[in-house]
Order: structure tokens, then C-alpha cells, then sequence
């Protein structure tokens, strides 16, 4: 497995965009009232890296001070501007998703906005994820494929599949053949469900089923020891601390 591409210009582009939209939404939310009761610490996480940023040491943006120093007259363009350079680059999907999220600041914060709603919107998530696959693994799974041609594999957190895109067009033979006895999709929510059945309805043995990894599997319909392979990529545990 080795990098596939090298995004470090965009990347330092896009945490610049995404301080300049923390930094701004922190100032509009900072007087508003809300009955969510996790906005509130969602306010006070913008507030600290509003003061990071202003002390200086907000992580890999040198002129973090500068920027979180502006007005919101000052700010609003920036952002604009960050925008539309980021739009077009490979990271455009990932600035839409940030710059919606930022639009509707307010919004979200006041419960009349729903995030999961406007990132699903016109494909965005889905092109958010893709964007992240950024290994070339295509080797390690032909490999696979070839010494056990009847692998049972797993995908934890397989969310809108980005990542079994990439896997599913490696476990075949040169001639086409299925290399792999089944392929079981999994997520904490059967909501990412529907979309997946469409994008992969013409791949075969690809089996889809409802899996919480904080908690046991076992005691979730999963029998242990039945899977060869277990692929698990951006996957949070959800711990809190």
C-alpha cells in the first residue's frame, strides 16, 4: 500500500478555509440561544480555536492570527475567495461541504437547519468521501484475492462506499471472475443503505447489514471468526471522553 496522490497544496488550502469559516461562525453564534444541548459545547469548541488561532497557534496556518483578527467585513471575502480557488481543485467537494455547513451556521446552531441534509445534497457527501480515498491498495487486494479466491470480507463504517469502490474492481481474475465468496457492507445506520444498493447494483455477493463497533458484535447477529478480511477506513469508535 503507498500514497496515491500527493494533496499536501490543497489540504494547506483548505485548513485555511476551514479556520477562516470556525473563526467567522464563531462570532454569529456567540449571542444566540439554542435548545440543543450539544451546540452549546459545539460553540465553545469554535470559541477555542477562534482564541487559538488568535494567540497564534492554531496548527499549520502561519497568518492564523491575522485572520482570525479581521472584522467580518474583512473575513467574509476571504472566505469567498478561498472558495472559489478551492473549487477548482480535486478538493472542491470537500470545500462545498465546509462552505454549506458555514452558510448555515445560524441555522444549525438554532435546530432550524439540518447538516446531514445540505451534505447529502447533489451528491456532496458521497464526492467527500471519494476525495479521501488517497491510498493505492490495489495490489495488496489482488494478492489477497489470488492466494484465498473465496474470501469473506467485512467493511465496517462503509458509509456512501467510497472506500469499497475502490476494493470491489480489485477482487476479480483478468478474465473477470468474482474472487471473493461475499462482501458484507456495514454501517451504524441503514440509512446509507439505499444510496449503496444503487451505486453498487451490479456487484455481486455484496451483502449489506447494520453494525454499531462500540459495542459487541456477537450480540449484533455477527459470528465470530467468519470473516478473512476486515477493511475499516476514516472509522471512528465514537468513544466520548
Amino acid at each position: 500500500m503507498r500514497p496515491a496522490k500527493d494533496i499536501t497544496n490543497e489540504h494547506m488550502l483548505l485548513e485555511k478555509f476551514a479556520l477562516a469559516c470556525m473563526v467567522e461562525t464563531s462570532v454569529q453564534v456567540q449571542h444566540l440561544e439554542s435548545r440543543i444541548p450539544h451546540m452549546s459545547k459545539f460553540r465553545t469548541w469554535l470559541a477555542t480555536q477562534r482564541e487559538k488561532a488568535l494567540a497564534g497557534k492554531y496548527p499549520n496556518i502561519s497568518s492564523c492570527a491575522n485572520l482570525a483578527s479581521l472584522s467580518s467585513t474583512e473575513r467574509k471575502p476571504l472566505i469567498q475567495d478561498l472558495f472559489d480557488q478551492l473549487s477548482k481543485t480535486g478538493a472542491a467537494a470537500v470545500a462545498t461541504a465546509v462552505h454549506r455547513i458555514f452558510v448555515s451556521g445560524e441555522g444549525i446552531f438554532e435546530g432550524k437547519v439540518t447538516p446531514l441534509d445540505i451534505l447529502l445534497e447533489d451528491n456532496t457527501l458521497t464526492e467527500v468521501y471519494d476525495y479521501m480515498q488517497l491510498w493505492e491498495y490495489s495490489e495488496f487486494f489482488k494478492l489477497a484475492a489470488h492466494y484465498k479466491p473465496n474470501l469473506k470480507i467485512l467493511e465496517i463504517g462503509a458509509g456512501t462506499g467510497g472506500t469499497t469502490s475502490t476494493i470491489v474492481p480489485h477482487l476479480q481474475s483478468d478474465y473477470g471472475e468474482r474472487m471473493y465468496a461475499s462482501y458484507t457492507y456495514t454501517d451504524i445506520s441503514a440509512g446509507f443503505f439505499v444510496g449503496a444498493k444503487e451505486r453498487f447494483k451490479d456487484v455481486p455477493a455484496l451483502e449489506y447489514a447494520i453494525l454499531d463497533i462500540t459495542k459487541d458484535p456477537i450480540e449484533q447477529g455477527f459470528e465470530a471468526e467468519s470473516f478473512d478480511l476486515i477493511v475499516a477506513c476514516n472509522v471512528s469508535l465514537g468513544i466520548g471522553v
